[in-house]
């Protein structure tokens, strides 16, 4: 993913921003209306990225595992 490795470091902190955090809450919102996971479930985040739908997944009870091509993505 050479093509991204320039940017990571910008689109994490763009996350940090008020509409970043603000849609970082309403993509998140949306992903687990489609998807409730229960309690205890595994969870693959394939493709995470900075690993935020990853934390999420941990804060709902479930056991996530999340895989970035460069683990220095991850949060």
């Amino acid at each position: 993913m050479a093509f991204f490795d320039p940017v990571a470091p910008e689109y994490d902190k763009w996350y940090q921003t008020p509409i970043g955090r603000f849609l970082d809450q309403v993509e998140t919102k949306l992903a687990f209306d489609l998807f409730t996971p229960h309690a205890g479930a595994r969870v693959l985040d394939a493709g995470c990225g900075s690993g935020l739908a990853y934390v999420s997944a941990t804060w709902r009870s479930t056991h996530p595992c999340g895989h970035a091509r460069r683990s220095r993505s991850l949060i």
